[in-house]
């Protein structure tokens, strides 16, 4: 893994931006929750609006 990429995708979080966040995931992107629900990364993005 590349610590950078790892550096920036957590200040994006923690600095609340999007735009960022949304930048550094790959189109490949999936998310998954607790529950084993996997989100790809135009839904991971709705979700993150919703969280910020």
């Amino acid at each position: 893994m590349n610590r950078e990429i790892i550096e920036q995708f957590a200040a994006a979080i923690n600095q609340q931006d999007l735009v960022k966040l949304i930048e550094l995931m790959a189109e490949d992107f999936s998310f998954v929750d607790t529950y084993g629900g996997i989100e790809n990364k135009g839904g991971n993005e709705a979700r993150m609006a919703g969280i910020f």
